[in-house]
C-alpha cells in the first residue's frame, strides 16, 4: 500500500473515518486506485462507509491491500506537517507491521496490527436500488428522502447541546413538513421543535423516528448538505456525495417499546 496525498486532504479523510470518535480505529483498503473503509462501530448501532476516488490523491496504489489504523495517532503525526505539504503513507504486510508516514524532513513508523480477512469490507451491508437503501436483507426500503442543509443539520446539534440532550425525534406529518423535536423523550423537560432548511423529494407515509446517539458526531463530520433516507422506527442512512468521495452512516434508532 502506498499513498501520496496533500496533508490537508489526509486530515479530511481522517475526520470522515473518525466521525468525531465513533470509529477510533479504522480499517482502510486500497483497491483499483481508490481508498475504501466500511465498518460497524464497536457497539453495533452505526455502520460507516467511505470511498475516496483517485483525484483525492496525488497517487495511490491499485493493489488490493488493507490495514487497521489508530486514527488519532495518525492524525497527531500528520498534523505536525504543513497543510500544503505532500505526505507519503506506505504499508507492507511483511514489514514488521509498521505504517510509514514521511514528508517534510520527517519519517514516522507507526505500529499496526495484523488483520483477519473476515474483518475486511469494501462495500455496504445493504443494497441501494434507484437511490433507495434496502435494509434487513433487502426487505425494508428507506424510501422517504430528505436533503437537509449543512447549516440546519449543525443547528440541530447546537440546540441539543443547549438542552444538554442527545435525543432527536424526526417527524414528517401528513403535510410533508419535517420537524425535529430536540429533548429528552423520557422526561418532562424543556425541548425545542426545529424546522430545518430542507427539501423533501420523496415521502412514503408519515415519519416518526428518534435517535439517541450519532447525530452530534455526524454534525461535526459532514461538509455539505446531508441526504437522509428514513422510515419510521427504522435505521436511517445519512450520506453525502461529491465528485471525489462518497460517505455515509447507517444509524440505528431508539426502539419504541411495544
Amino acid at each position: 500500500m502506498k499513498i501520496e496525498i496533500k496533508q490537508s486532504k489526509l486530515i479530511d479523510i481522517l475526520d470522515y473515518l473518525y466521525v468525531d470518535g465513533l470509529f477510533p480505529f479504522s480499517i482502510i483498503t486500497t483497491k483499483d486506485g481508490k481508498l475504501y473503509s466500511s465498518q460497524e462501530d464497536k457497539e453495533g448501532f452505526a455502520f460507516r462507509y467511505a470511498v475516496f476516488l483517485d483525484d483525492f490523491f496525488k497517487s495511490i496504489s491499485k493493489e488490493n491491500e488493507s490495514v487497521r489504523i489508530d486514527i488519532e495517532k495518525i492524525k497527531k503525526f500528520t498534523s505536525l506537517r504543513k497543510p500544503d505539504s505532500i505526505i507519503t503513507i506506505e504499508y507492507k504486510p511483511n514489514d514488521k507491521n509498521k505504517l510509514k508516514i514521511s514528508g517534510e524532513r520527517a519519517k514516522s513508523n507507526i505500529s499496526v496490527t495484523k488483520l483477519d480477512k473476515a474483518e475486511i469490507m469494501d462495500g455496504l451491508p445493504f443494497k441501494i436500488k434507484d437511490g433507495i437503501p434496502y435494509i434487513h436483507k433487502g426487505k425494508v426500503a428507506l424510501d422517504t428522502q430528505v436533503s437537509i442543509s449543512l447549516a440546519s443539520f449543525k443547528a440541530i446539534n447546537d440546540y441539543a447541546t443547549a438542552h444538554g440532550t442527545e435525543f432527536f425525534k424526526f417527524i414528517i406529518d401528513k403535510n410533508r413538513k419535517l420537524e425535529v423535536k430536540i429533548g429528552d423523550v423520557h422526561a418532562l423537560e424543556d425541548d425545542t421543535i426545529y424546522s430545518p432548511n430542507c427539501q423533501i423529494s420523496k415521502v412514503e407515509g408519515e415519519i416518526d423516528v428518534t435517535f439517541t446517539k450519532g447525530i452530534k458526531e455526524l454534525s461535526k463530520t459532514f461538509s455539505r448538505d446531508v441526504e437522509v433516507h428514513l422510515r419510521s422506527n427504522m435505521p436511517a442512512w445519512f450520506s453525502e456525495i461529491s465528485q471525489s468521495h462518497r460517505f455515509g452512516v447507517l444509524l440505528s434508532p431508539l426502539r419504541k417499546e411495544a
